[in-house]
């Protein structure tokens, strides 16, 4: 077997958290470096969108590399398919390795359907494409509204307590 060795950085927070790499766009100018070990030599497949390298069947220990092209300089990234899987997992909120609930998902069909009944939801047993990608939008809005719903109750409550001290201040003052 041949040991695969990589040089490239390994802190991958800013990489999974500022960079493009988990977008679901095509990576034409930025591509995905695959390293997959044969028994006497490694391959290097090269992916362009991160849902062909999530489902395919490579094990979470392959090593992939990758390029963040910052402002001032270029940067080779170095991590493994699981790596890539939990950060994916951590940013869109699934379980790469159990499907979705097919009852929960029946719903997200349906809509799906309505809004474009020319497209398919399902190929066989996989998701296809367009559906996935409506789908991730949908949650990433979903998580979204959720967020600015929480920031508005803090701001709601902080205005809230400040009527309060008003109303206090303002009886202080009476008596």
């Amino acid at each position: 077997m041949v040991s695969i060795e990589l040089d490239g950085r390994t802190d991958l927070t800013d990489l999974f958290a500022i960079s493009d790499v988990l977008s679901r766009s095509k990576k034409d100018h930025y591509p995905f470096l695959v390293f997959i070990e044969c028994e006497q030599s490694v391959k290097v497949s090269i992916y362009k969108e991160i849902d062909a390298l999530i489902d395919s069947s490579l094990d979470d220990s392959t090593k992939i590399m990758i390029q963040w092209a910052g402002q001032w300089r270029s940067d080779f990234f170095q991590f493994t398919l699981g790596d890539l899987k939990k950060a994916y997992k951590k940013r869109y909120g699934i379980n790469l390795n159990k499907p979705e609930d097919p009852t929960k998902m029946e719903k997200y069909y349906k809509k799906f359907e309505k809004e474009f009944p020319h497209k398919k939801t399902r190929q066989g047993t996989k998701e296809t494409k367009a559906f996935r990608d409506w789908y991730m939008s949908k949650k990433e809005m979903e998580k979204e509204n959720r967020e600015l719903k929480k920031a508005n109750r803090k701001r709601e409550l902080k205005e809230g307590k400040k009527d309060e001290i008003i109303k206090q201040l303002g009886s202080q003052k009476k008596v």
